[in-house]
């Protein structure tokens, strides 16, 4: 990608949380049952490589998140939503998904000084911005999904 825009930015972004999340490129290039190398050149920032729509289908399915699908519908405006039924494997409880939202955060501010750090934000600093973002989208979501079967299940959280 000579020119970065918007979109390629969140897309490579959002790919390499999804690759990451799947637990690195040898073991997304298995479950995709691609190249290592074309998955390497996905998880590249400096590279115009894109998963194949079969390829994001089977690593999503893996990781249970969408990463780059919520990315996709994002940029065209649409938001989803997971529909939380009973106690999921994915929701932790209130207070430590919360917590994590917090330490995230930090993890965001901590990224963001170091950048500025030298007066000047590079490419380089962007994309550690967007990986720690990324993290923080993810601890929120969870919190919220933790919040949502809370009420659903317990009918909000007591105190006793």
């Amino acid at each position: 990608m000579n020119k970065r825009d918007t979109w390629s930015n969140r897309m490579k972004a959002a790919q390499r949380d999804l690759i990451k999340a799947c637990g690195g490129i040898e073991r997304s290039a298995e479950i995709a049952e691609q190249s290592t190398a074309q998955i390497g050149r996905c998880n590249n920032t400096e590279t115009d490589d894109l998963l194949s729509a079969r390829s994001k289908a089977r690593l999503e399915a893996d990781c249970g998140y969408p990463w780059v699908t919520r990315v996709e519908l994002q940029m065209l405006g649409f938001e989803i939503h997971q529909n939380v039924v009973g106690n999921s494997d994915r929701t932790g409880d209130v207070h430590s998904t919360t917590s994590r939202v917090v330490a995230e955060a930090s993890d965001v501010m901590r990224a963001y000084s170091e950048a500025l750090a030298d007066g000047k934000i590079t490419p380089a600093d962007i994309a550690i911005l967007q990986k720690e973002l990324g993290e923080l989208a993810h601890a929120v979501e969870e919190a919220r999904m933790a919040g949502a079967a809370s009420i659903a299940v317990h009918k909000g959280l007591r105190h006793e």
